[in-house]
This record gives structure tokens, sequence and C-alpha cells, in this order.
């Protein structure tokens, strides 16, 4: 089990051996700080995957306090002792750029809860939720993007501590809000669980579950 102490606290791991009932004393992979008005670690229940014998998976830095998150990939070779912190790295954390090209004019927030994907190229990227409007609310704007975004950062395999790079923003109905992508071995389609907004007058709807 991988997962985060509190918000913004530690990444800790886990183990169990009997489905569950039992677990190890967990184990900090990365330090965080635990208190929601300063920076720290932070991760939904994202993907694992396993690629090219190392395991992958999104994580990211700052606070909603702040401003937003920077984004980056943990990972581990898939034989190694995944409850021993050295055998991790993680990439250098990438702040949101307004610039990159595809970004939404004048939106206020960056990425978050991304997903570790294996795309058809071989490459690994993190597929990340894209905030671009305040969920509370609507734009004024007539026409304005609030939605249906989502952002794909690659990660350099032969260097796994290097920061992602900006690769593109896709059109992606959901990304507003947290969602997740599996590759599916047997057609290499990618299938994804999400939030989907039938009305562009509230961008933050998450009461459709679409697959």
């Amino acid at each position: 089990m991988l997962a985060v102490s509190s918000e913004y606290g530690n990444l800790i791991i886990g183990c169990s051996e009997d489905d569950g009932e039992h677990w190890s004393a967990p184990v900090t992979l990365f330090p965080g700080c635990g208190i929601r008005d300063e920076d720290g670690m932070h991760q939904a229940p994202t993907p694992v995957i396993c690629h090219n014998g190392r395991l992958w998976s999104a994580v990211d830095y700052g606070t909603w306090e702040k401003g937003g998150h920077a984004s980056a990939l943990v990972s581990v070779p898939e034989d190694a002792d995944l409850l021993n912190p050295e055998n991790w790295v993680c990439s250098e954390f990438v702040p949101f750029n307004h610039d990159w090209p595809g970004a939404v004019p004048g939106s206020r927030w960056g990425c978050l809860e991304g997903n570790a994907v294996a795309g058809p190229d071989g490459e690994v990227y993190n597929m990340l939720r894209y905030q671009i409007s305040n969920v509370f609310k609507k734009s004024k704007e007539d026409g304005a993007i609030t939605h249906g975004k989502a952002l794909l950062l690659k990660i350099d395999q032969n260097d796994p501590e290097k920061p992602l790079s900006f690769h593109k923003f896709i059109d992606f109905n959901g990304g507003m809000s947290k969602f997740v992508v599996r590759r599916d071995e047997v057609s290499n389609k990618y299938i994804s669980l999400v939030n989907k907004v039938v009305d562009d007058s509230v961008p933050a709807q998450r009461n459709i579950l679409s697959l």
C-alpha cells in the first residue's frame, strides 16, 4: 500500500502478505510536512504501473493554500525490496507553467493527481488532472474554457530523477476532477473512469461516473 500519512504528510509504504489481515509497520519513502498551509507530499489513490523493469506512480508536492502543486513520478526497480527507501527515486518536482503551449489563458490552478501511463510509443507519461477553474464557481465569461483538458508530462526512463518534461495538453472530458487511466493489454487500448461533465456551467460536476 502506497499512501500519504496525512494531507501533505510523508509518502509511506506498507506490506501485507495475507490479503490485508495484517500489515507491516509503514516505512517513510519521502518526507512531507502534514500542515495544510505549507508545501508537502500529496498523492491520491492513483495507478502503480510496471514498465521496463520499474514500478512507477505519480505524486505531487505543494498545497492549495499556496496556489497549487508540482508534479513528479516515484519509481523503484520491480525486483527490489519495496520497503527499503534507498531503492526508490523521485523525479524533480515540476511546477505548472502557464506558458506551456495549450494552457488555458487565465486559468488559476494547475495540475495534480496524475496517472503513470505507459504510452504506445514505449515512453512513460504522467497524465494529470487539469484544474482550470475554481471548482466552487462557474466562469463568468461566455465561451470560456472551464474544463475538458488533461496534461501529459514525460519522464526520462534512463534518468528517473530528472524533472518531467512537458509533452502536451489533450482534450479529455472528466479531466477537471480526479480520474484513473489503465491500459488494456489485450487490445492495447486505454480505458478511463472519469466524472463526466455534461453541464458546462458546472465544471466541477462529480455525479456521473463514466467509463
